[in-house]
């Protein structure tokens, strides 16, 4: 396969469409019309492709751009696709993103849950077929017990500022190899101050890839550029801010079900156009195979208000929309040195809010359908516990009432969110009973002598059709808005600070637990010091957090408490949930196999390209 070049044959790919396919999809569409001006820009460099058509290559374009391959470093989306694709780490997720055994085939949890010992799968191989000195001194590596301990270390020690070090924050640092330890060639034990019940899931991030020990001995700079692992692919080519081609581990140790050897694609290639319009033009030119996510124009043509096709753009794409963890909101800065006004610490004030925003017809309207209304809370309701009915015991707090409310909610709201959410009679009948509750709220206020000063809402230029959204509707309740438009850049900092009296966010899950929600609004981890952006305070929150945390009650136990807590949360407001995200993936017909789950991996092992003949 010498002779192979991704790079060039990614660039004349358009042997399986024909010109008047695309001419007639221009009587629909503008779009449609601009792809053929790609297609005639290279037409005249299709004459060899038939030489290259039995390899299958996988196109997409990646308009943010990676800066590292280094798993420890990669944070964005951009670079955490592709890093999966490079390496493992020792635990991975299946489709419920439940753990199951990704480097390591089984383990244990001891000492209370303080100690977990994790047993390696055998003759697992790094890919050392990269072009760079280091790869060819490792041929044939084996995967040992001491590279992961090497790598964990790697991102546990705060020299190398590694953005996952958070998760080795409980890491017993007394304990032999500063709490990660090769007990042999094939075993590996973590030792931990206290107990963690979300720890196993953590150890399937990216951040807990595993890298030869040698590697890790290198310079960041050269790791980020020269990455060596045990995944379904490995780097033969990047060129900044251009191209990105990985090819097949031809080493690769997962099979599929028939015993055939993964990944069934010989190449990926990423592009890195920055221009989402011009990289959707290519799609439809038939240059990417894959597109995730629309822009404004292109979602109103292609979509309807529910989230699917329309039937005249059918036949040509195939369209996946998955829930996705990810919770959009508003949040409320209660500290008590708000820069605005107290009122937003009156939690009757931030019920009339939440009360006020029809949140179904803003997923229809202002997202197409892309989305569920966020009417369980902060929690997407993928990681809500249903059915749980221990209650807590008196032992810890009095919280009934926050018990009843959890497990009425339970009850309530078992089925998953369905499409029936959209319909309009039905909602809108319920927004009339909150929007007049909302008005009630706000007149007794008035009558109370308190003012409804005019607040700030500070989001970004993508989001600014659903802040004119949400201005409507909170000034028809009798609370004026003024919108402050900031970079995102700007905005994380000043809401960092504690300087914004509402802002727009969005969270989604480090790892899939509850727990990485109710992160968001625990005590000790106010901004700066965490995730708590709103300053929210609640003495009976932190200690279910903390119960949460540890899970030594047992798994009901806990699953009552993430409900209390829920519950806790949707009764005081810090923030204003409006939506469950959903993913969306736009791929042509000639591509199989292609998936998503709520994390939005990109898993590309299983996908194949079957390209139509002319």
């Amino acid at each position: 396969m010498d002779h192979f070049d991704p790079i060039k044959l990614t660039m004349r790919r358009f042997d399986f469409l024909s010109i008047n396919k695309i001419i007639s999809c221009t009587r629909e569409f503008n779009i449609f019309y601009l792809a053929v001006v790609y297609i005639g820009m290279g037409i005249t460099s299709c004459q060899n492709v038939d030489n290259y058509s039995n390899y299958q290559i996988f196109n997409y374009n990646d308009d943010a751009g990676i800066t590292t391959l280094d798993p420890a470093l990669a944070r964005s989306q951009s670079e955490i696709w592709l890093v999966s694709q490079l390496f493992n780490s020792l635990i991975d997720l299946d489709k419920d993103l439940k753990p199951v055994p990704g480097l390591a085939q089984k383990w244990f949890v001891e000492n209370g849950g303080k100690h977990i010992q994790l047993t390696l799968k055998k003759n697992i191989r790094f890919c050392t077929l990269s072009a760079n000195t280091l790869s060819k001194s490792l041929s044939n590596k084996i995967l040992s017990a001491y590279d992961v301990v090497a790598s964990l270390q790697r991102v546990a020690n705060p020299v190398n500022a590694s953005p996952g070090l958070w998760i080795f924050t409980n890491l017993d640092t007394i304990q032999r190899g500063r709490g990660i330890w090769a007990d042999n060639d094939s075993t590996v034990s973590i030792f931990l101050i206290k107990p963690q019940a979300s720890f196993i899931s953590l150890l399937a991030t990216s951040y807990c890839s595993v890298i030869p020990k040698e590697l890790c001995a290198q310079e960041k700079s050269f790791i980020s550029r020269n990455p060596i692992g045990t995944g379904p692919f490995y780097l033969k080519r990047w060129e900044t801010d251009v191209k990105l081609v990985l090819r097949k581990n031809p080493s690769y140790f997962e099979k599929d079900s028939q015993g055939i050897s993964l990944p069934y694609l010989d190449a990926i290639a990423v592009s890195f156009i920055k221009n989402k319009q011009t990289a959707f033009m290519q799609f439809v030119a038939g240059k990417f195979d894959f597109f995730n996510g629309l822009e404004g124009s292109f979602k109103d043509e292609l979509l309807t208000d529910s989230a699917t096709l329309k039937p005249k753009y059918k036949s040509r794409f195939n369209l996946l929309v998955t829930p996705f963890l990810n919770t959009e909101y508003i949040g409320l800065y209660m500290d008590s040195l708000n820069p605005g006004h107290p009122i937003l610490r009156n939690q009757l004030f931030r019920k009339a809010m939440s009360l006020a925003i029809p949140r179904a017809n803003l997923v229809r309207f202002v997202r197409n359908g892309l989305g569920d209304p966020a009417d369980r809370g902060f929690i997407p309701p993928a990681l809500l516990p249903s059915g749980t009915s221990i209650p807590l015991s008196n032992e810890s707090c009095n919280r009934s009432k926050a018990n009843k409310i959890g497990q009425s909610q339970s009850n309530e709201h078992s089925d998953e969110i369905t499409t029936k959410t959209l319909d309009t009679e039905e909602n809108n009948e319920r927004w009339a009973l909150d929007f007049a509750a909302s008005k009630k709220i706000i007149s007794q206020l008035k009558s109370q002598g308190v003012k409804i000063p005019e607040l700030i809402l500070t989001t970004n230029a993508d989001y600014l059709d659903m802040a004119v959204y949400l201005q409507k509707a909170w000034n028809d309740v009798g609370i004026p808005i003024t919108i402050d438009l900031q970079t995102s850049a700007v905005l994380r900092k000043k809401r960092n600070e504690g300087s914004l009296q509402l802002f727009r966010g969005s969270w989604i899950a480090d790892y899939p637990d509850a727990e990485s929600y109710l992160a968001c609004f625990y005590g000790p981890y106010c901004s700066p010091n965490g995730p708590n952006y709103t300053h929210f305070e609640s003495s009976d929150f932190d200690d279910l957090y903390r119960e949460i945390e540890s899970g030594t009650k047992g798994e009901d136990y806990r699953n009552a408490a993430v409900l209390a807590a829920n519950a806790i949360l949707n009764e005081s407001n810090p923030v204003i949930p409006l939506y469950y995200d959903k993913s969306l993936r736009l791929f042509h017909p000639w591509v199989e196999g292609l998936q998503n789950d709520a994390a939005n991996r990109l898993i590309l092992k299983q996908v194949k390209i079957k390209r139509s003949p002319l």
